[in-house]
């Protein structure tokens, strides 16, 4: 027995794809309007929901017999239609004395009831995600992964969390969105600590564009302003002249020093020359991760460079398939902190929970507008996930 719910933006709409899917011979056993109470589509207008079933057999002919009403009918159909009733005329001609073997009736009352309770499960809203045949559960999850994927929730975070909630076989549409919320809590590091430096020399890596010397900035400001740190800049993006510049702007204002380095050599004498600063920020030219001949120039810059910490810079409005690609670039390095830029710029902000699933990796810093120094703040996770889930 196959039981469907089928959407449509009107009667004849849900009728079309009942009937495409169905053939002629389903069986409706419910139909709704839906307004905006529909957890997975609280964006959409009013549709028509209708609920139906089908026994996956052709009708067999047989004899004309006396009329049944409306209602005998609908439940003779829902048993399996006339395969139903010419199981029943097949045991009566095989013995038609006193002692009659009434099991084969008494399975098809016993599946009725079944389907029964399973309709009024899926009605209610409280029909658990079954195996992978149940046509109900292959909706519901149908339904859940088109909610998250609007989001921004890659397909990789959203498959483990139905798996790993299906296997206690408890989750319906009522209780979605608190399961997937304690999934997030539990999977990801979700205990706030506000950032401080770990390390005097901070460098910061990344593609082309991402924000990193913008984001320097605010870093900087919030040392100088908030915590009374004194700040150096050491900048390695000498193919962008107005990278330099911004920087030289930026520690005029600050009144910090900046030092441009253009080789390892005079990288040491850089950090040698900012050797009274509390914090060392440097700034590297942007690379593409697809580029060998960029990465190992990379890592000749990083090998010289003494006990640092590491900051890897992505945008926001990178997809997450590029994502994955420059988080797996850089995995050369032992261990690095993430910076997500340009929050403000996608809809899509579950990019930071993507991140945070699938690498483990710390996420220090999010950014969402270019004003220096508000536009940045140290990521809480716990407040993010809560953000996400009520967009």
């Amino acid at each position: 027995m196959m039981i469907k719910r089928f959407l449509g933006k009107n009667v004849t709409e849900a009728m079309n794809l009942v009937k495409n899917e169905l053939g002629d011979n389903a069986v409706i056993l419910h139909t709704k309007r839906i307004k905006n109470s529909n957890i997975f589509k609280f964006w959409e207008k009013e549709k028509v929901e209708i609920l139906a079933a089908h026994d996956g057999k052709q009708e067999s002919k047989q004899k004309a017999s006396k009329p049944r009403d409306s209602k005998q009918e609908s439940v003779m159909a829902a048993a399996g239609g006339a395969d139903f009733r010419s199981r029943i005329f097949e045991n009566a001609d095989e013995d038609s004395s006193p002692k009659k073997d009434y099991s084969s009736i008494e399975n098809e009352v016993s599946n009725i009831k079944d389907m029964v309770e399973q309709i009024k499960k899926t009605l209610s809203g409280n029909a658990p995600i079954g195996g992978s045949g149940d046509p109900t559960a292959k909706t519901l999850k149908g339904e859940i992964t088109a909610s998250l994927k609007k989001k921004g929730f890659s397909q990789e975070l959203i498959d483990k969390f139905i798996q790993t909630v299906s296997e206690k076989n408890e989750i319906t549409v009522d209780n979605f969105k608190q399961l997937f919320r304690a999934y997030l809590q539990g999977e990801l590091d979700s205990e706030y600590e506000a950032f401080e430096f770990k390390n005097k020399i901070n460098v910061f890596i990344g593609p082309t564009g991402v924000g990193k010397t913008t984001t320097l900035a605010k870093l900087a400001s919030s040392c100088v302003l908030n915590e009374n740190k004194k700040v150096g800049f050491i900048t390695l993006d000498t193919y962008r002249i107005a990278a330099v510049e911004q920087l030289k702007i930026y520690s005029e204002i600050l009144n910090m020093p900046i030092e441009v380095a253009y080789n390892t050599n005079s990288i040491r004498e850089s950090i040698e020359n900012l050797s009274e600063s509390d914090v060392i920020l440097v700034d590297t030219a942007g690379r593409s991760h697809r580029n060998k001949m960029h990465m190992k120039e990379i890592r000749r810059f990083l090998d010289s460079i003494p006990e640092k910490e590491i900051f890897l810079v992505i945008s926001a409005n990178y997809n997450i398939e590029d994502i994955n690609d420059i988080v797996d670039e850089y995995n050369f390095i032992d261990d690095f902190n993430i910076i997500i830029t340009k929050l403000d710029e996608t809809s899509k902000q579950a990019v930071v929970m993507n991140v945070l699933h699938k690498y483990k990796k710390k996420i220090s810093h999010i950014t969402f507008g270019q004003n220096v120094p508000d536009d940045i703040s140290s990521l809480n996770v716990s407040e993010f996930i809560e953000k996400v889930l009520k967009e």
